[in-house]
């Protein structure tokens, strides 16, 4: 993670000599189809000047970087290649074109220094490397704690919406409609402060409205069958849980605390971890071992391998 960061920060000078991966080129070049009646035809969104390109980076088509590396500043190349099928403009999906590319400069990655001005850019103003790395190490934890635990809720909520089939009341689904419809336009800003959310239609919020009204019932239900109740001592812990990343935690639980709005979302968020707490203490749970990398992915996949092992 240290060097990913150090990475981050990374500057780039000149050099005299053939371009490898991890260089940053300055390029101009100009992209024709290959074949067709438009062959020799420029396509649109085919020719920049002066755009900076580091190569590995897969910004560029399959065999674009790939066919710089060698070069030299002063250059000038051509490169037969192929759009994917699956490219995003029809215009280019699996077309054969022709970039013909001028290499202006070439320029090597420098790395910062592992030093006090490093770590002070990432707000650790004293203790050094040791410091910096237990902070770094501590980021990373409360990560991968939020990974896992946000991966098992989506798996639960999957799996308590999916095994209910609930005749909704409309009220319940056209009155979720109207939020999701709310939080759109919200979502957007000034761009669509002009709009009457009536006019977003009903259909492109029905699916997500239907499954958060099923998801709200069950789980309300639970709390009525299991007696469930927000925990003083659990609430405390989440506000402080969020508070720990900023600079003065104290000042944001006190700021939570003195806002009846933001407590009244944590003691929605204490009673929905109740309900996901209660779910797993009956539920039949596999554990799979994976990277830190992995666990920090989307788990769709994973979800889709345990629903089909039962």
């Amino acid at each position: 993670m240290i060097e990913t960061l150090r990475t981050q920060r990374q500057t780039f000078q000149d050099v005299d000599r053939a371009a490898t991966n991890g260089d940053q080129l300055n390029i101009d070049f100009v992209g024709t189809f290959a074949n067709g009646e438009k062959a020799g035809e420029e396509f649109s969104g085919g020719t920049a000047k002066g755009t900076k390109l580091v190569l590995g980076s897969g910004r560029m088509i399959n065999g674009f970087e790939s066919g710089l590396v060698g070069t030299q500043k002063g250059e000038e190349c051509k490169l037969s290649l192929t759009f994917p099928e699956n490219y995003h403009s029809e215009a280019l999906a699996g077309r054969d074109v022709e970039f013909k590319v001028t290499v202006n400069a070439v320029q090597e990655p420098i790395l910062p220094a592992l030093d006090d001005t490093f770590f002070a850019s990432f707000d650790v103003k004293e203790g050094g490397m040791e410091k910096f790395r237990a902070e770094v190490k501590s980021n990373m934890a409360r990560e991968l704690k939020n990974a896992v635990k946000n991966s098992i809720r989506n798996q639960i909520i999957d799996g308590l919406v999916g095994l209910h089939k609930i005749e909704l009341p409309k009220s319940l689904v056209e009155g979720e409609i109207n939020t999701l419809r709310q939080q759109t336009l919200e979502q957007y800003g000034g761009s669509l402060k002009n709009i009457d959310t009536s006019m977003l239609p009903a259909e492109l919020f029905k699916e997500q409205a239907e499954r958060r009204v099923t998801l709200g019932l069950v789980m309300n239900e639970l709390v009525q069958i299991k007696n469930l109740s927000v925990d003083a001592a659990k609430v405390r812990s989440l506000v402080e849980e969020m508070a720990e990343s900023y600079e003065q935690p104290d000042e944001v639980v006190k700021w939570y605390y003195s806002n009846k709005e933001q407590m009244q979302q944590i003691e929605s968020i204490a009673m929905e971890e109740a309900v996901i707490e209660t779910v797993l203490e009956a539920a039949k749970i596999s554990e799979t071992v994976c990277s830190y990398e992995e666990a920090l992915k989307p788990v769709e996949k994973a979800a889709e391998k345990l629903s089909e092992e039962g």
